[in-house]
């Protein structure tokens, strides 16, 4: 069950005294759409815009949505900040109601079974609530505990990004990683800054397992990608105009990077990266400037293959590829 907390958004929007709301909403939650811009509309007076354009997290703000409606407040719902808006914007993250006991009894078994002795804690935001009672049970059989907060762009201790996982960035000091979520993008991403196994609790399903192999599928299935690239005569280097994922600089220095080497590069730009918008560019390879999650979630789906930023310095020789970081693709 999900915990929208209704009252309490609308205590914070009456704070404002908005006229025209833009509400921004994850996939996940469209399906409250209807009842939450009823009951934010009876409860501050304001008239509710519910945006259905796809939202993937807070580096994703319809802040040109809010100038085109003439809106006075942007709510984006589901995430928390991590960059600066150029609007007014509340961030309301929504937390899922679950029953973690059994959960942590089958996380403790797994615990024990691989004689892990210093674990790290870690989840996405909508299961941030758990961990410390997660902690105290770790404690009680006297395992020793790691919560971090990670670097500025993380809100809260624990809490990991698609993007970004300062927050288990600590190799030297734990055997392992607990991690609360759904599907394996972000414990692939945890176990290449912990360089450990991951213990996923994942509440949907109620299944707690240790994933240990992943690490090295990816990695493999990455490296033969970078090799295909290193015979690429042309490149098509994607560039999103979202405020939290725009890197027109970056993009622009790997043009000329590749054009140095002799071959070719075109930029391409669009608001949504999306497979659709590319086919029929001839090219070899595409390059991702935006979210990482399309270069290793999506690349699958995109009529060339996808390398990152970091793995095309491997492709035109300026790196050697054992000098390439896991955490950088």
């Amino acid at each position: 069950m999900i915990d929208l907390n209704i009252t309490g958004l609308a205590e914070e929007i009456n704070k404002i005294r908005p006229k025209t709301i833009v509400m921004q909403f994850p996939e996940g939650l469209k399906v409250h759409a209807a009842e939450l811009v009823e009951k934010i509309e009876e409860s501050t007076g304001a008239k509710v815009i519910a945006l259905m354009d796809p939202c993937f997290g807070a580096c994703d703000l319809a802040e040109d949505e809010v100038k085109k409606f003439n809106a006075d407040l942007l709510v984006h719902l589901g995430h928390s900040q991590f960059i600066s808006p150029n609007q007014k914007t509340i961030f309301w993250p929504f937390y899922y109601e679950i029953e973690i006991e059994p959960l942590i009894k089958k996380t403790l078994k797994e615990v024990k079974e691989h004689s892990f002795k210093k674990i790290a804690l870690s989840a996405t935001i909508q299961y941030i609530k758990y961990l410390p009672q997660i902690q105290k049970e770790l404690e009680k059989q006297k395992i020793e505990v790691f919560v971090s907060k990670g670097n500025q762009r993380i809100s809260d201790v624990g809490q990991v990004l698609g993007c970004n996982y300062s927050s288990v960035s600590m190799q030297e000091k734990i055997d392992a990683t607990i991690y609360i979520g759904d599907g394996l993008f972000h414990p692939i991403g945890i176990s290449f800054n912990s360089r450990k196994p991951v213990i996923i609790i994942n509440p949907l399903n109620e299944e707690v397992k240790v994933m240990q192999d992943q690490h090295d599928k990816f990695l493999r299935k990455r490296f033969a990608v970078i090799s295909q690239a290193m015979n690429a005569k042309s490149f098509g280097i994607l560039i999103t105009t979202k405020n939290g994922q725009m890197q027109f600089g970056l993009a622009q220095a790997l043009k000329k990077q590749i054009e140095a080497k002799g071959k070719k590069a075109i930029l391409l730009g669009m608001d949504l990266v999306k497979p659709d918008y590319v086919i029929g560019i001839k090219v070899d390879f595409f390059v991702n400037t935006a979210c990482p999650r399309i270069s290793t979630d999506d690349s699958s789906n995109f009529p060339k293959p996808v390398i990152s930023a970091n793995e095309l310095q491997i492709a035109l020789g300026n790196k050697k590829l054992e000098e390439l970081k896991v955490e950088e693709i």
